[in-house]
This record gives C-alpha cells, structure tokens and sequence, in this order.
C-alpha cells in the first residue's frame, strides 16, 4: 500500500500564484503532489470532495473553485472549447511528475476522451471506474500501488483479471448495470480475489444460485467472500424464496455473532466437499448510508 498523506489545494490560489513565476513552477513539480481524493472527468478536475477544482463550461469558461466556495472565471480564448483546454489543466496539474501520491482516484467516462499527460503516474491506495473502463487507466498506476485497498469498477468488458490491479486488490466491488446479469456468470468465474461485492442497479436480477452451483461442483478458496448488495432491504425478498426451493434441505440457524447477520432471514450451510461449506445469509452493512440489503455467500472450513 503506498504512502498517501491528504493536503488541501485550494486550486485557484494555486494557479494564481504559480502560473505567473517560471521558478515556482519548476519547484512545483519538483516537490511530491500528494491528494486525499482526486476525480477526473471529461470537463472537470476536482480534489478532496470538490473542496477544488478546476471546470470548462461549453461557453469556453474556465471556473475554478477553491475551498471556501469562491468562484474564479478566467475565459477560454481558444477556438476548440474543449480538448486543448482540458488538456492544458491536466498537464498543468498531472504533467511532468515522477509519481503523483493519491489516496482515492476516481474517473467519470469516457476514459478515451479525457487526454491524459502520456508520462502520468499515480501511486494510489483506492481506485474507482465505476461508470467507465479500466483497461486504458492500468497504464498510469504505479505497481508500488498493489494491493491496492479497494478497487470499485464495472464487470462487463473486463478482460484484465489476471492483472495486479485486480489479484492483488484487498477489496473488489463490481457495479452490475441492469441488464447485464446474463453474461455475469462467464466473468465471475475469472475472479481469484477473495473479497468481493456485487452492487445491482436492479437486485431482481442477481443470481447467486448459478455462483453456489459452480462453487459446489468446481469448489472455491476457504475464505471466500462474494456480497450481493442492492437498493433497499426488500431486495431480499425476492432472492429468498428462490434459495429455499433450490437449497432447502441446508437450512441451518449460523451462529448470531456472524457480523451484521440477519437472524429473521432464512440461513444455510451448503457442503462443497469434506473440507469446506458455503455460507448464504442476509446480513445489514455497517454504515447507515450503505446500501440497505446484502447478500452474502462465504466459503468457511467444514465443521
């Protein structure tokens, strides 16, 4: 994991200040930039949860926000309002670093569009390419960065699994689109890490019992952790009944001390083989502002 220490960039000073002083920007990328958050879209750059950051309107405006919520205009003069801008603001900030440190790193699609510095190099601990693809950002992560503590991306058209970013990620979480369930089971047989979410957009859709099949007859790593998670708790019930007439005959009561386990909901322990079970129950996630129903499957030693 590497070694990530959160500043706060109050943007528009920044600029201000060094944009007029050749010497200051030659010590600028001298000295190591070091960012809490850092999201990175089409039209807009924004650190430590908009604290700052730095936007093109389509009017060819540029707009810079600092931490206080004061707003700096400075107008485009360029005749193409968007690359050439946004390209200039990326190398700005990203250009021209041996290593740019980031605790979170997020990106908003399309990844093809966004013109990064061709020498970027991030040093990250979290990664988040929830609504965009990942393959053309592996490039720009430095491999001091593995494991990284979490790794949030989409399932489909993912081809990388046995890449680091993906082995060695402490944590895995797949935001599942509606629509896309039915080529979900081919892809998630290529998942090694074991710790991993499954966060539906419509939960009606998630199919565990395919996932529990596979399992029982191909087995799977003791320690094994697959979370399905949707919008509300009601989820669950439509995901139940179904477990039930194709599991019944392991209904079991698991041990209450199971974290976040849902006692009301229906429990099972579904051999793989003589040395391990499949654990299936409901459970409530940690935070309140989490998603408000989780299913878990677990792979735990056979008792």
């Amino acid at each position: 994991m590497c070694d990530v220490y959160s500043i706060n960039l109050d943007t528009a000073i920044h600029i201000h200040i060094t944009s007029r002083s050749p010497a200051l920007q030659r010590i600028d990328k001298i000295v190591p930039l070091r960012i809490n958050i850092l999201v990175i879209q089409k039209g807009n750059l924004a650190f430590d949860n908009n604290q700052s950051s730095v936007s093109l309107l389509k009017n060819k405006e540029l707009v810079f926000y600092c931490t206080v919520g004061q707003r700096y205009n400075r107008g485009s003069s360029r005749s193409r309002w968007y690359v050439p801008t946004m390209q200039h603001i990326f190398e700005y900030y990203l250009g021209g670093r041996t290593v740019i440190y980031v605790d979170h790193l997020g990106f908003g699609p399309p990844v093809s569009d966004l013109n990064l510095p061709e020498t970027l190099n991030m040093r990250i601990n979290k990664l988040a390419t929830t609504y965009c693809e990942i393959e053309p950002l592996l490039p720009i992560i430095d491999p001091l960065s593995f494991p990284l503590t979490e790794l949030r991306t989409v399932l489909e058209g993912v081809n990388t699994f046995e890449h680091p970013v993906f082995l060695t990620a402490k944590r895995l979480i797949f935001g599942v689109e509606e629509g896309e369930s039915s080529n979900l089971l081919t892809e998630v047989h290529k998942i090694q890490n074991k710790d991993v979410t499954f966060e539906y957009d419509n939960f009606e859709e998630a199919d565990p019992i395919k996932i529990i099949k596979h399992w029982m007859e191909s087995g799977k790593d003791i320690g094994t952790t697959f979370v399905y998670t949707g919008l509300a708790n009601r989820n669950l019930d439509t995901i139940f009944p179904k477990l039930e007439k194709e599991f019944g005959e392991f209904l079991t009561e698991l041990d209450e001390t199971i974290d976040q386990l849902i006692s009301e909901r229906p429990q099972f322990e579904i051999p793989i083989n003589s040395e391990s079970n499949i654990l299936v129950y409901g459970a409530v996630p940690q935070l309140d502002w989490d998603y408000k129903s989780q299913l878990v499957l677990k792979v735990v030693p056979a008792t």
